[in-house]
């Protein structure tokens, strides 16, 4: 692969993609048409290519490690393995959890069984 050394025609390349690409609705048509011109356009498919797989899920990454410190942090000593790898979970999946009826949940729980202790 050519390095990028003239950046006016680098810029040119980009152009020509864009304005093959502007009715274009998915990103699989945009990387089709840089693939098929990529003998014409060599420099714009390589930037094509190195947009579209450049690491998108890096950020997710650094913050499940960053709620990792967090929350080993604040309750190092009162928690155990399992329920740290379970708050985990909940604050990776926040999206999922955030969609979740809790007062549905909590009125489900409350039938399952009787909690209440007769005296």
């Amino acid at each position: 692969m050519s390095k990028v050394s003239d950046f006016d025609g680098s810029l040119c390349e980009v152009n020509i993609l864009r304005q093959k690409t502007d009715d274009c609705k998915t990103l699989n048509e945009i990387i089709d048409i840089s693939n098929k011109l990529k003998t014409v356009i060599p420099t714009a498919n390589y930037l094509c290519r190195l947009a579209f797989t450049s690491a998108v899920s890096a950020a997710s990454n650094e913050r499940v490690f960053s709620v990792f410190k967090l929350i080993k942090n604040y309750l190092r000593t009162t928690m155990t393995d399992k329920r740290f790898k379970n708050l985990l979970i909940l604050n990776t999946s926040k999206d999922i959890l955030d969609s979740i009826n809790m007062s549905a949940m909590i009125k489900n729980w409350a039938t399952l069984k009787e909690r209440r202790i007769i005296v």
